[in-house]
């Protein structure tokens, strides 16, 4: 009866496409922002345009089957579905979401001066202030109004705003290297050194409590550091070069980086037998 009603069902696989269909794109946006780069300032605009992708995927062809076995267009029910996956969407931004995510994004020079509605520009108004003590507000708030205007000392005929500038660095960079100190470049550089998610900050945490664990509960915070830097990056080596040591990986060390990344989820713990001899 599950082979023939359910595997064999052309609608099951149909249903089962669809779903495929709405998460995949929540789940490369979890992909992307996972790792530990400071991706604060993407965060707005990418989950903006993830609503219109995943409504984008539900489909109106297909097709389901009444009681009776006849089948029915899905299309009838298709408008309830989308205000379901559309309510869900927004419920759950609406859990994630703070006004430092369009605060991070405006002050990223690589968008130029967005265009934002009534909500965004409140938002970004309400973080800023809340992110400058009481007697810098009024400077802080000069300085985002020219740096939105682009003026001096924030106008695009500047070598501030020049290509070649903007498209090498982060934003983080940017207001580090450029701009002038003051409150909304102390903004600007913490929300530019914020990672998006905790994935990195929870890997931390996962490899220290490998290492400190009941039975060695006296380690110092220093040699722990240490142990902690030794473990990582020698599983990053053992995944660039073969058990010999004398082989490179090429494509292998193109998904690594550096061995100072910390994206644990590509590696995983080899046991290597030691006592075998080339």
């Amino acid at each position: 009866f599950f082979f023939e009603v359910v595997l064999n069902s052309a609608t099951t696989f149909a249903l089962l496409e669809t779903v495929v269909a709405i998460t995949s794109p929540i789940r490369s946006e979890i992909t992307y922002f996972e790792g530990d780069q400071p991706l604060l300032q993407e965060v707005w605009p990418r989950m903006k345009s993830l609503r219109e992708k995943v409504l984008s995927a539900i489909p109106g062809n297909l097709k389901s089957k009444t009681r009776a076995g006849r089948e029915k267009p899905w299309s009838a029910n298709e408008e309830s579905v989308r205000k379901r996956v559309e309510k869900l969407y927004t419920d759950r931004w609406d859990y994630m979401h703070d006004d430092a995510h369009v605060l991070a994004y405006c002050l990223n020079p690589k968008n130029g001066v967005p265009d934002l509605n009534e909500f965004e520009r409140k938002a970004a108004l309400n973080a800023l202030k809340e992110m400058v003590p009481e007697k810098q507000r009024a400077q802080a708030l000069q300085e985002y109004g020219k740096f939105r205007a682009r003026e001096a000392p924030f106008d695009v005929g500047s070598n501030l705003f020049s290509l070649l500038v903007v498209d090498s660095l982060s934003s983080y960079g940017w207001w580090k290297a450029y701009a002038d100190p003051g409150p909304l470049q102390n903004v600007a550089i913490a929300l530019g050194a914020i990672p998006a998610t905790a994935g990195a900050t929870e890997r931390n945490w996962n490899e220290f409590g490998q290492l400190y664990t009941r039975n060695r509960n006296r380690l110092k915070p220093e040699r722990l550091r240490k142990l902690v830097f030794i473990y990582h990056n020698l599983r990053i080596l053992f995944h660039i070069y073969d058990f010999s040591g004398s082989s490179f990986h090429h494509s292998t060390a193109s998904r690594c980086g550096s061995a100072g990344q910390s994206n644990l989820d590509f590696f995983k713990p080899r046991h290597q037998d030691f006592s075998k001899k080339n």
